[in-house]
C-alpha cells in the first residue's frame, strides 16, 4: 500500500522540477539587453527634397526624410530593412498606375545588448533618374564616430531616451576621442 502511495508523489516531485526548470530559462532568455538600431538620414542635395517609406521586417515604419531619426529597440537575432519608393515614369505602363517602383531590402544580424546605426540615403549616381533609388547601409564601428557627433542624432537619442544613455551603452568613447 505505500508504495502505491508513493507513486503520486515521485511524479508530483518530477512536475514540480521540470515546472521550475522551464520557467529558468525562460526568464534567463528575458534578462538580456535588446539590441538598439538607430536609424538616420543624413541631408543629401541629389535627395533633399525626397523621401521613401522605411519598413522594419514588415512594418512600416514611415517616411524617412532628410534629419529624420528613428530609434528601434528588439529582441530579435536578426532582421532586415527595407525601402520603397515610386515616382511618374514614362516607362511605366497601366499595370503599375503609369508610376516605377524601386525597391531595396538590407537584412541584418544582431547581438543582444549591442547599438547599430544604419544610415538612409539615396543613390548619387544617374542624376536625372527619377525615382531614385534608396540606400541602406549599416554603419561599421570605426565609423560611428562621425555620425554620433552630428547634432540632430545627439538630439533626438537624448529627446527619445536618456540623457546618459549612450554612457551606459558604451558610445561616449566614439565622441570623447581626439581627431
Amino acid at each position: 500500500m505505500s508504495a502505491l502511495k508513493a507513486i503520486p508523489f515521485l511524479a508530483s516531485c518530477c512536475f514540480l522540477s521540470f515546472n521550475t526548470f522551464s520557467q529558468e530559462v525562460v526568464t534567463k532568455s528575458y534578462c538580456e539587453p535588446p539590441a538598439t538600431i538607430i536609424v538616420f538620414r543624413t541631408f543629401n542635395i541629389f535627395g533633399a527634397a525626397f523621401s521613401y517609406n522605411l519598413f522594419f521586417g514588415d512594418s512600416l515604419l514611415g517616411r524617412i526624410h532628410t534629419h529624420d531619426v528613428f530609434i528601434i529597440e528588439t529582441y530579435d537575432l536578426a532582421t532586415s530593412f527595407h525601402a520603397t519608393t515610386k515616382a511618374p515614369s514614362l516607362n511605366a505602363d497601366k499595370r503599375t498606375n503609369y508610376k516605377k517602383v524601386k525597391t531595396i531590402k538590407y537584412p541584418i544580424t544582431l547581438k543582444q545588448g549591442d547599438v547599430y546605426l544604419v544610415k538612409c540615403n539615396f543613390l548619387n549616381q544617374r542624376v536625372f533618374e527619377y525615382p531614385r533609388q534608396p540606400t541602406i547601409r549599416l554603419i561599421k564601428k570605426n565609423e560611428m564616430r562621425k555620425y554620433l557627433k552630428k547634432r540632430f542624432v545627439k538630439k533626438n537619442i537624448k529627446t527619445y531616451l536618456y540623457n546618459g544613455w549612450m554612457e551606459d551603452k558604451g558610445l561616449d568613447k566614439y565622441l570623447n576621442k581626439p581627431l
